[in-house]
């Protein structure tokens, strides 16, 4: 896997910037991580989509097609078509679990919305559903031979399926299994697709057409084809479904579009053939099981796995205060309404990634909203007048860069203000 050098997503802005005649911008560091799968590689890598910077690769197996994550943001599974196995990765550890083996070459696996189980795809014609909390491999459906792509519908009552080879895809209810009418596309060799949070929309990315389409999935209408690099393999959308990522076999990029304008943004190299792409729910990375129907957070007190952002790694950590009282238990225990919780923000200098400073911190608890201007920093948090129930911590880090890039042809320097930031949150359950 090759990876970006250092503050070579923050040159592109610049270049950016200069050519508009723009004085100074922010970078659309809200961006989420995802995890690419390289077939060539045999590994899955983070991406974080705001800096362009990668992670370390995981090895999970010698031919990695497809990739979903569970909505709580603990898990990923990774379909090996070579090995016909689907392999569990831990994302807060980046550690590779017991495979689950198939009868079949798995292409492709959605998980639904509850993530209580996953469906995966063979191009053989078979559909797998599996029971993550027990790996229990269910009873087979039979779907189109050359079936290469599935996207789970929001509702979790249907899915959507591609036929390579026919250039179609096929509605398949859930749980039951029955196929519906084919829709036909358009564009040749659909080899990804991806639904919009509404579920009105499914877009479909076309191999050698090299462009992704939107279908309106209630009249089988297509729109108006998106431009979509050489050859995209892979389709993910933001939460929000204002962006597609997608993963370019041919350039071994990861391609973001604005779907509103059909826009594209500044190409992510990340190596070699990268077959998927999936998208870490807003939550973030956790510790969870990956089965807890989407829960996200990482438990009452304990706080979340690390971020990164340049060559920052920033770790968000909830505890009580010494000597409180109103906490029961342990840090996973619910926390008493009147009392007192210690929010605290640490960070640690990485050998790579690009150098950035530190503007600010803001810590916001329901209407509280502190600030921190250095790391590490810890704020007190008052949980007093908040319902029972579980509650979001969102921390958020500013960074600053000052870049010089040339304004014009006659060489004349100007200075770029870009503003970078990276959001953690975690759960606090108050009794």
């Amino acid at each position: 896997m090759r990876h970006l050098l250092q503050g070579r997503l923050l040159a592109a802005a610049v270049a950016v910037l200069a050519v508009t005649g723009a004085s100074a911008g922010t970078a659309q560091a809200s961006d989420p991580l995802a995890y690419v799968a390289s077939e060539s590689d045999g590994t899955i890598t983070q991406v974080d989509l705001a800096t362009g910077t990668l992670g370390t690769p995981i090895s999970v197996g010698s031919q990695p097609d497809a990739i979903a994550i569970t909505p709580d943001g603990s898990t990923a599974y990774v379909a090996d078509y070579n090995s016909s196995e689907i392999v569990p990765v831990s994302l807060a550890t980046a550690t590779v679990q017991a495979p689950i083996q198939l009868a079949d070459h798995p292409n492709a696996i959605a998980i639904t919305p509850n993530g209580e189980l996953a469906y995966v795809v063979s191009d053989d014609g078979r559909e797998w559903p599996i029971t993550l909390a027990t790996t229990r491999i269910g009873n087979p459906t039979a779907i189109p031979t050359n079936s290469d792509a599935i996207a789970i519908a929001p509702n979790g009552e249907s899915a959507y399926i591609t036929d390579v080879a026919d250039a179609t895809i096929s509605p398949l209810s859930l749980p039951a299994g029955g196929l519906g009418r084919p829709i036909n596309l358009e564009s040749a060799t659909p080899d990804g697709i991806a639904i919009t949070p509404d579920g009105s929309t499914a877009y479909v990315a076309s191999n050698t057409g090299g462009t992704i389409t939107p279908i309106t999935l209630a009249t089988g209408i297509a729109g108006t084809p998106i431009q979509a690099g050489t050859e995209p393999s892979a389709i993910a959308l933001t939460h929000d479904g204002t962006t597609a990522y997608i993963t370019d076999f041919g350039t071994g990029q990861i391609m973001p579009i604005t779907l509103a304008t059909g826009t594209p943004g500044t190409a992510i190299d990340v190596g070699d053939e990268p077959s998927a792409i999936a998208l870490v729910p807003p939550g973030g990375i956790t510790a969870g099981s990956g089965t807890d129907g989407g829960a996200s957070g990482s438990g009452s007190g304990s706080g979340s796995a690390p971020a990164t952002i340049g060559n920052q790694q920033l770790t968000l950590t909830l505890s009580a205060p010494s000597g409180a009282t109103g906490t029961t238990g342990t840090a996973q225990d619910c926390r008493a309404s009147g009392s007192t919780l210690r929010v605290t923000l640490k960070r640690q200098t990485l050998r790579h990634g690009a150098k950035l400073r530190l503007r600010y911190v803001t810590f916001t608890l329901g209407k509280q909203v502190k600030r921190a201007n250095k790391l590490p920093a810890t704020v007190r948090m008052s949980l007093k007048g908040l319902k029972a129930g579980a509650h979001t911590i969102r921390v958020k880090a500013f960074y600053r860069e000052t870049l010089a890039a040339r304004a014009s042809r006659r060489g004349q320097k100007r200075a770029l203000k870009i503003t970078l930031t990276k959001k953690l949150t975690a759960r606090v359950t108050v009794c």
